[in-house]
């Protein structure tokens, strides 16, 4: 007999092993981060039960982080999240210089740009950052959204997930689809 946590875990593997259709791409997006952001266990290297801040450098308010943010208030692992929302690199990359991000997200024209010092960053504050394409991940992102076709699927650098304790959940590896 199943045990639900098992029940659940192997729901969500059926949930996200399906290809997801382009059509609806920054909604698909929005879908999995939420459920990929749930499933951070951020014990690993918090104590404190505070809030935790992502930072997320789009083009616009139709990104997929922009989608989450505006559901309702949600978590990361057992974390709230607070959203900050960037539009120029450079209004993120002065914001980090003082405050901190704990998760990061860029949108598809931003995964593309030379972004490594803000990922740089990201690894040496222990932070996940979450974008699309090859690039990115080639640029040392954590986790990034690959477009093939008409699918897309959620990929995890496995560069990171050798030393970033934060994605070495079976679950979030096995929702990546990475061998």
């Amino acid at each position: 007999m199943f045990q639900p946590i098992t029940l659940f875990f192997t729901a969500l593997l059926v949930i996200f092993a399906c290809p997801i259709k382009a059509e609806d791409n920054e909604n698909d997006k929005s879908l999995v981060l939420f459920q990929t952001l749930k499933h951070i266990d951020w014990s690993t290297i918090r104590t404190q039960n505070k809030p935790l801040e992502m930072c997320s450098l789009t083009q616009n308010e139709h990104s997929a982080a922009h989608l989450v943010g505006d559901k309702q208030a949600f978590k990361s692992g057992q974390h709230l999240v607070n959203l900050h929302y960037f539009y120029q690199i450079k209004d993120l990359s002065d914001y980090i210089i003082e405050f901190s991000c704990d998760i990061y997200y860029f949108d598809n024209v931003f995964s593309q740009l030379n972004i490594r010092h803000i990922l740089t960053t990201a690894i040496q504050k222990n932070s996940i950052s979450i974008g699309n394409g090859d690039a990115f991940l080639l640029q040392n992102g954590t986790l990034a959204f690959i477009q093939q076709d008409e699918n897309l699927t959620l990929r995890v650098n496995m560069n990171q997930a050798n030393t970033n304790s934060l994605i070495k959940n079976p679950v979030i590896l096995a929702l990546s689809g990475n061998p």
